[in-house]
């Protein structure tokens, strides 16, 4: 299993390559981080399991 921290270097690591830093991708890290803890306990097939049940994600506006 791959930790949150990893995924996180992956994504910056990739993110330098192609330019998107500042302070949009910044944003962007931080909405997937919080999405990375809030679901980390669910294993992706237990997660669809659940959102099936539950219908689609919140969004943080709602």
């Amino acid at each position: 299993m791959i930790t949150v921290s990893e995924l996180r270097d992956r994504r910056q690591e990739r993110d330098a390559r192609a330019g998107n830093s500042g302070p949009v991708g910044a944003a962007l890290h931080a909405t997937a981080d919080l999405m990375d803890a809030r679901d980390r306990h669910l294993s992706g097939y237990a997660w669809s399991r659940y959102a099936n049940r539950v219908g689609p994600r919140p969004t943080p506006d709602a």
